[in-house]
């Protein structure tokens, strides 16, 4: 069995909060018509507030792990040399969308407005890491006049 640090399970945690405020945002519009409004409004009000709440965990988890970074002479020219590549972007995007956006849902005229939610939503749900992960892939030349055959070898191997 895999053993988790702290870290992990937090990292966890907060991806789990923030991809059932997706689907909590898609019941709740779909509820809004039917139920009576008040109670849905304290309701979202909460949830809103939940999310604010694990947004701020996660800004405090992202500077203790900036600092733990900015430690070592070693890590932080990595990360500095992060910051300068073509991906660099990716650093930055991340931390603004997990913990600017959300509170933006403290806001009532945010918080009811269809497509506004939606978006700050589907952006919480949307981990940033796989959208970093298809950007990447997709970037190399895979069109098949770029492709060659290896010729090195007596029969050509299967990969």
């Amino acid at each position: 069995m895999e053993e988790f640090g702290f870290l992990e399970i937090v990292h966890q945690l907060i991806d789990n909060c923030q991809s059932g405020f997706f689907l909590y945002t898609l019941v709740y519009f779909g509820l809004r018509s039917k139920k009576p409004k008040e109670k849905l409004r304290d309701f979202d009000w909460s949830a809103a507030l939940v999310v604010c709440g694990v947004s701020a965990v996660y800004f405090i988890v992202y500077a203790c792990e900036m600092v733990n970074t900015m430690l070592s002479e070693e890590s932080r020219a990595h990360y500095h040399q992060r910051l300068v590549s073509p991906y660099g972007f990716a650093l930055w995007i991340p931390p603004l969308m997990y913990m600017a956006f959300p509170f933006l849902l403290l806001f009532r005229k945010v918080r009811e407005n269809f497509l506004t939610r939606f978006i700050i939503a589907f952006l919480l749900f949307f981990n940033f890491e796989k959208f970093v992960i298809i950007v990447t892939s997709l970037h190399r030349d895979y069109l098949p006049g770029s492709w060659s055959m290896d010729s090195d070898a007596m029969f050509p191997s299967i990969a």
